[in-house]
């Protein structure tokens, strides 16, 4: 009888394809998209970045508390709080700090732009801290030639010349 109740929990909460809570954080090689699965039944927790599982466990007792993963540096911690009506909420903290300040501080450091070159897709993104370029993802070597401000254009607002290996591409 305990097995089948417990077949019939988890049954019940895999049902549903999408996740308990989703974050899109913008890191400094790109946008990660952090998944959280919550069974409130068993307790069950499922954690995914980018599609790949950091997180899974199957029966928990405690339905609350946090669920601390470690990813390329930056510490996330998903707090699950209790609310009225045997109801969850769910936060994300991104080292330290709530994900909506995490945002608003990252909006500051980052610069990010998206273009196209004989039909690839590349998404640049600068670090004004580090003067670190990513493209797609990946930390590139670059020379920052010139920063330009083309009040005409709303297109391009900066120009931003980096190095590809093998040639200089001028975005």
């Amino acid at each position: 009888m305990t097995n089948s109740l417990l077949r019939s929990l988890q049954a019940l909460e895999s049902f549903g394809s999408h996740p308990t809570a989703r974050w899109e954080v913008p890191l400094s090689d790109g946008i990660h998209v952090i998944e959280f699965d919550h069974g409130t039944a068993t307790g069950r927790r499922v954690v995914k970045i980018d599609g790949k599982l950091f997180v899974n466990r199957e029966w928990m007792f405690r339905l609350v508390g946090d669920e601390v993963i470690k990813f390329k540096d930056v510490k996330f911690v998903i707090r699950v709080d209790p609310i009225p009506g045997l109801r969850y909420s769910y936060s994300l903290w991104v080292d330290g700090k709530s994900f909506k300040s995490f945002i608003q501080a990252q909006s500051k450091v980052l610069e990010t732009w998206s273009t196209q070159i004989a039909q690839n897709e590349y998404r640049i993104i600068l670090d004004k801290n580090t003067q670190n370029v990513w493209i797609n993802g990946e930390q590139t070597e670059s020379e920052m030639m010139e920063l330009k401000y083309n009040l005409l254009s709303p297109i391009c607002q900066q120009l931003l010349h980096y190095a590809v290996p093998g040639r200089k591409i001028l975005v």
